[in-house]
């Protein structure tokens, strides 16, 4: 049995900010930008995680952006990986190494209940990257 020092659940962010992909971007970019927030899960009309809306996607629709009206849904990253809280931090630290991720979305029930970030998890990552 993982002891709860070693799990997900233990270290996440559980005050989540998060979005609907049917949201205006400019809205969503401006609390992002306003509220220095680089990572925020984006919901469905359910509450299901349908993305990730992170810093580069909002840098790159205030650059592009201009004079256009776009949703969540146009500019976010919607081939999300989550964990569940019950995930061991060194495979979080794995996703995230393999897949290049600042974060992952902690879900639980088809609904988003936390958040780490690599910030989190450099605590627990002794290993060097292979």
């Amino acid at each position: 049995m993982v002891e709860d020092a070693f799990l997900v659940g233990h270290i996440m962010s559980t005050n989540v900010f998060r979005v609907n992909y049917n949201d205006h971007a400019d809205l969503a970019t401006s609390i992002m930008a306003w509220k220095n927030i680089h990572h925020v899960p984006v919901e469905d009309g359910s509450g299901k995680l349908s993305g990730l809306l992170t810093w580069t996607h909002m840098k790159k629709h205030q650059a592009d952006g201009k004079g256009k009206t776009l949703l969540v849904e146009d500019i976010m990253a919607s081939n999300v990986v989550s964990v569940s809280p019950n995930t061991e931090i060194t495979e979080a630290i794995a996703i995230m190494k393999k897949n290049e991720y600042g974060c992952l979305p902690i879900v639980q029930d088809n609904q988003v209940v936390g958040i780490i970030t690599i910030k989190d998890v450099l605590p627990f990552d002794n290993k060097p990257t292979p």
